[in-house]
């Protein structure tokens, strides 16, 4: 899936724009000190999120 479907699948779920969460996910790789892409951000945090579902 490509960034932009998530993000607008992202912002539909949460009643905002895709705009704004791009920014919010830009801001949050910012924020952890990561140099990557927003889309490589997201497999990142998805992979985390499953295996603390999973443990």
């Amino acid at each position: 899936m490509d960034y932009q479907k998530i993000i607008e699948i992202v912002a539909k779920k949460h009643n905002t724009t895709p705009k704004e969460v791009d920014e919010e996910i830009r801001r949050a790789i910012d924020i952890s000190g990561y140099k990557m892409s927003p889309l490589i951000f997201i497999k990142l945090i998805s992979t985390k999120i499953k295996t603390d579902y999973i443990s």
